[in-house]
């Protein structure tokens, strides 16, 4: 197999490895979380992306990135309550979060004050179960974020329960289905990105003899430092502005190769392949005026993947206040966290210090089975 891509050290001491990365032991990791761009699709653990959007749920997707397997018997059931229990043992933290932490504080801030205050008091002799950190992780942003407690719902489909309460503040089963799948369909494709910084941070803390809460305060805070922040103002700023500047913003792209500020914020030098795989589920009609925008760049750059996420959100959000669009924010962490805590659960099962760090190409594809 050939490594896809090598990341470099991300901690302090990435100046003095690399200095003497050829007179040292190189270990390399091999991973099987994702597999990007094979056979003209993206792959969580062997499976193809396109097809676990259209036959699975972002539990049992999420199961599969952490645990190995798409669930059966009671093994989802399971899973679900792990998280709820663990979730629903710390919400008491969800207040004192809000008298320290300012409602308009990035939601990492959250994140790593909460798990901070669990970390200081943890047993450090019992170990914790990747289903419980995710459920700890869900508890603080939703109690902080949206004033949502996880013991207000079921363990049977806690992720998108709280998906449902955020955007559309309604239950998941109040929701058309049309909306279920669409929240279902983009939670699964926020899981995993690859081998990014933040779940290289992640390993690389596992590695170094980290506990489990410190390995996602490290993600969250290298992943702080390139996660969209949109408001709704600046998303329908966009819109309207390059409705009115269409031709000079296009003939500025042709000339020097870059959009002007602030439309260069909601745009990439590549298309997104989650974009690909969002547009199918999408009914016509619910980001033609996206879609009419990117087509204007012929291909120099394209739309964050973000940028038709808001667009779907917008169209389906019962509010579109400031609290709204923090709570979605807040809550779109959750899948990511997903991705974070399954290369932490690999990290910790191949128990090898990382000097080095390559991602591979995974298994050979698989087909979902009993769908």
């Amino acid at each position: 197999m050939m490594p896809i891509c090598h990341m470099r050290r991300a901690m302090s001491t990435v100046a003095t490895s690399l200095g003497k990365s050829r007179h040292r032991r190189i270990v390399s990791v091999e991973t099987e979380i994702y597999s990007p761009r094979m056979n003209n699709d993206i792959y969580y653990r062997g499976y193809s992306l396109r097809e676990l959007t259209k036959k699975c749920s972002v539990m049992e997707v999420a199961h599969l990135l952490i645990k190995g397997n798409i669930p059966s018997g009671n093994e989802l059931p399971v899973f679900g309550k792990g998280i709820h229990g663990a979730g629903a043992a710390i919400s008491h933290l969800s207040n004192k979060l809000k008298e320290i932490i300012p409602s308009n504080a990035h939601v990492v801030d959250a994140v790593t004050a909460g798990l901070s205050m669990i970390n200081a008091t943890a047993d450090t002799s019992v170990p914790v179960s990747v289903e419980g950190l995710l459920g700890e992780c869900l508890s603080l942003i939703s109690g902080w974020a949206c004033a949502s407690s996880i013991s207000e719902v079921g363990p049977d489909n806690v992720i998108p329960e709280m998906l449902s309460r955020a955007v559309c503040q309604q239950p998941w089963e109040k929701l058309e289905e049309e909306t279920k799948h669409l929240l279902n369909t983009i939670a699964i494709l926020y899981m995993e990105h690859g081998l990014t910084n933040s779940s290289y941070a992640a390993r690389l803390c596992i590695s170094e003899g980290g506990t489990p809460y410190s390995a996602i305060i490290t993600a969250a805070s290298t992943h702080r430092s390139c996660m969209p922040m949109f408001s709704w103002s600046s998303f329908d700023h966009f819109i309207a502005s390059f409705a009115s500047e269409k031709q000079q913003i296009v003939a500025t792209l042709k000339e020097g190769g870059l959009l002007p500020k602030p439309f260069r914020d909601f745009v990439l030098p590549d298309s997104d392949p989650r974009t690909e795989v969002l547009l199918e589920h999408c009914n016509a009609g619910i980001v033609d005026n996206i879609k009419e925008i990117e087509e204007c760049f012929e291909g120099r750059c394209h739309l964050r993947f973000d940028v038709f996420v808001y667009s779907i959100f917008k169209s389906i959000s019962q509010s579109q206040s400031d609290d709204t669009i923090k709570c979605l924010r807040s809550m779109l962490m959750i899948p990511r966290i997903v991705g974070w805590i399954s290369h932490i659960a690999e990290q910790q099962k191949i128990k090898r210090h990382i000097e080095h760090l390559a991602a591979y190409v995974g298994p050979h594809p698989r087909m979902v089975e009993g769908k």
